[in-house]
């Protein structure tokens, strides 16, 4: 909840109580609020705001003036009332731009004046950045340079670490020192909480600000609480005693954690059942595209973050062009960086129309694309948003394909219907996305692969399963009041697209699948595919760490399918490719064993069986160095109560971990096959069945983002674009 004290309104202007989103409220939107009289909002027909909601109470909330400020109070709603997504307990004091959610309806309270958020969080002790309009001569697009200003309260000095940071040179000596890490940990971590906490609220950009207050619990600034460091601590810790205490129970544990990651497995396998099964994507067709009006289309935003994209920024401006959609129902914001000069030239040259915005952002850290997302989110003027990547070609009719997909999914039910289901509200599409440069080599091939199968059959199978949808970074199209309402991007999360659609989703909104594609250019060189790799796989850790702070609120928000989901698709994901090259080596060591007993006696299965049961002590030179007790055999599982505990033990956990990566290796194989039927690139098919070489790189990629995550946690790996030099990619 934001608290930034209690600030005097003393102006004339009346408070007033805007519709954001869900069903109606009589009377209409806006609702001006006195000062001399009790506001009561609920379901009820004697209230003074009817919010026609059947999730809210018949009196949910109250809003009245104190003398100083404008107070909510909840009246002991069923379903609770939530200011700035923060539930409230009690009463509250309002502020400008504070949004109030009862029920599914969405409000925004706003004291009559022209300040921002920003500007209140000024009279705290903070200050606003502004905008210096360049207007081109011509008439065309004009540049918009945002600055920023000096703020009072922030760090003044840098994050506090060990005394020796983390790299990866010196994880030997990292290791040695873990006690003293141990020791430190809960002064280190009280201190870096506090710094975390004073740099987000005086970040220079306002926007930073504005995110960190809004969701101050919720905000990806802190990486991993203290909390949730002592519990994985906790977890590893317990581990290692059991094994040198119990090793029955250690295998017990074991076993279940591989329960888990077959858990990972299963469901992914079911979602893309569902999905061929039963297609959940939005589908429009020609004759409802045809029905649409050019004249009564609504303003369109796109967003078009651009950083060194001197190669592409041409293209995604042609390809804007090429959208079937009226040019002057456009908004389309070109999102550049301070110190891009090059990118600005290009996009300065390009003659475009009054209806661009160059929007260029100060260099300030974090350097991330949802920082600059904010900065375009809070300039865009549709009633509809839309995100497009620099290398991205769009389908003509995708804008009108989405509108009418936001109108069907959100058409309005029959009596009938709204007594037998209850359906939330659909503000976010996502678009399907491939490469066009399939064939340009085997890089791309396999990425095309795992595209098809994300895109086409996973992510409409976890709608499906209702569960929430972690959102590509591209081709995500919103409904803007909305995602102003919820706060936009998350400026420190480098996967803001997944991290967005959790929060969507435990707020009761809806995201579904749009049959629509865009066209990217694949990674093609490998350390460039590595390093985005690492990206998205730090970014959905974070992620996960950020929405587990409190497992208990998240699994009431979310729901306990939803929370499954979110627990398979995100963090159990990043895991299972973090421990994919721990468990193939312990695989092929397991392997290895068993194998040379039997090619020491012929490759005979019987003759190497009776060798292992005659097996005596002493008969190999490092028998005495490892003081084992028992013959050294390696069946697929042995529990021989003659051999040594610790190795009967490992060679029950070798086998558990072979069958689970066949599984894993056959399940996924069948995914990518259906996928590539299903896209019908036949062609593909051989490279889908050769792909477990492709997961090798995917685990190099996750653990180069998982060590990163302790050493520069919000670093942005850029992609570059622009490598595929053939006459498709210059189309």
């Amino acid at each position: 909840m934001r608290n930034h004290g209690r600030m005097r309104r003393g102006g004339s202007m009346p408070a007033k109580l805007f519709l954001i989103s869900g069903a109606k409220v009589e009377p209409e939107s806006p609702f001006v609020l006195p000062r001399d009289s009790r506001v009561v909002a609920g379901r009820g027909s004697d209230v003074n705001l009817i919010l026609l909601d059947e999730q809210a109470s018949r009196a949910h909330f109250s809003v009245y003036h104190d003398g100083a400020d404008y107070l909510l109070e909840d009246l002991q709603s069923a379903n609770g009332t939530y200011v700035n997504d923060e539930r409230v307990q009690g009463i509250v004091p309002l502020h400008h731009d504070d949004t109030i959610r009862a029920g599914r309806t969405v409000l925004r309270f706003s004291t009559g004046s022209e300040d921002t958020p920003v500007r209140l969080l000024a009279g705290a002790g903070t200050s606003t950045g502004s905008s210096v309009i360049e207007v081109a001569p011509d008439g065309g697009a004009s540049i918009v340079r945002v600055s920023f200003a000096p703020v009072e309260g922030g760090p003044s000095g840098p994050r506090p670490h060990f005394f020796l940071p983390c790299r990866w040179w010196n994880l030997p000596l990292q290791v040695a020192l873990l006690p003293v890490r141990l020791l430190l940990l809960p002064f280190l971590e009280f201190r870096r909480a506090r710094w975390d906490k004073a740099f987000g609220l005086a970040h220079p950009d306002h926007t930073v600000r504005n995110f960190v207050a809004r969701h101050p619990n919720e905000a990806a600034n802190r990486v991993v609480a203290l909390h949730q460091k002592l519990w994985y601590l906790a977890l590893l810790l317990g581990a290692l005693y059991l094994l040198n205490w119990h090793v029955l129970r250690f295998l017990h544990v074991f076993h279940v954690f591989c329960s888990f990651y077959l858990i990972v497995i299963a469901y992914k396998l079911l979602a893309v059942v569902l999905a061929l099964i039963s297609p959940a994507e939005v589908k429009v067709t020609e004759e409802e595209i045809a029905a649409l009006k050019d004249d009564e289309l609504p303003i369109y935003t796109i967003l078009v973050p651009l950083y060194r994209e001197t190669e592409v920024a041409g293209k995604i401006i042609r390809y804007i062009r090429r959208l079937d959609y009226p040019q002057d129902k456009l908004d389309v914001k070109l999102l550049l960086e301070a110190d891009d000069k090059g990118t600005l030239e290009v996009c300065r040259h390009a003659r475009l129309p009054a209806t661009y915005e160059l929007v260029v952002v100060p260099d300030a850290k974090p350097k991330t694309k949802p920082k600059a997302c904010n900065h375009g989110l809070e300039r865009a003027r549709g009633e509809y948003l839309v995100i497009y990547d620099a290398e991205d070609r769009p389908e003509r009719d995708q804008l009108k394909k989405a509108i009418v997909a936001f109108r069907k999914a959100n058409a309005p039910l029959s009596l009938l219907g709204r007594l037998l289901f209850r359906r939330s509200q659909t503000v976010c599409l996502q678009a399907k996305l491939n490469y066009y440069n399939v064939d340009q080599n085997l890089l791309t091939k396999w990425f095309t692969i795992e595209y098809s199968t994300w895109f086409d059959l996973f992510l409409p199978g976890i709608h499906r399963l209702g569960s929430p949808i972690p959102l590509g970074g591209t081709s995500n199209h919103f409904r803007t009041d909305v995602l102003r309402a919820i706060g936009g991007w998350d400026p420190f999360n480098v996967a803001e697209d997944c991290d967005l659609g959790i929060r969507l989703h435990k707020m009761g909104y809806r995201t579904q699948v749009l049959d629509s594609t865009t066209w990217e250019e694949a990674n093609s060189r490998l350390w460039n595919w590595v390093r985005q790799r690492s990206r998205w796989v730090k970014g959905y850790i974070q992620t996960h760490l950020v929405h587990m702070r409190n497992p208990l609120k998240a699994m009431g928000r979310l729901g306990l399918t939803g929370m499954l989901g979110f627990l398979t698709s995100v963090g159990g994901l990043s895991l299972m490719l973090v421990l994919n090259p721990i468990f193939w080596l312990l695989m092929l060591f397991y392997g290895a064993c068993w194998v040379h007993d039997l090619a020491l006696q012929g490759w005979s299965w019987s003759a190497a069986r009776a060798f292992q049961a005659s097996f005596q002590p002493g008969d190999w030179p490092w028998d005495r160095w490892l003081n084992w007790h028992g013959p050294w055999v390696w069946q697929m599982w042995f529990a021989d109560p003659r051999g040594n505990p610790f190795w009967n033990t490992w060679s029950q956990c070798f086998f558990v971990i072979t069958v689970t990566l066949f599984l894993a290796n056959f399940v996924f194989i069948f995914m990518h096959v259906w996928a590539c039927v299903r896209r019908r690139l036949y062609r593909l098919i051989p490279h889908a069945i050769l792909s477990p070489f492709y997961w090798v790189l995917i685990s190099l990629g996750a653990w180069k983002g998982f060590l990163q995550l302790f050493s520069n946690p919000f670093k942005w790996e850029k992609t570059h674009h622009g490598l595929d030099t053939s006459a498709t990619a210059k189309d």
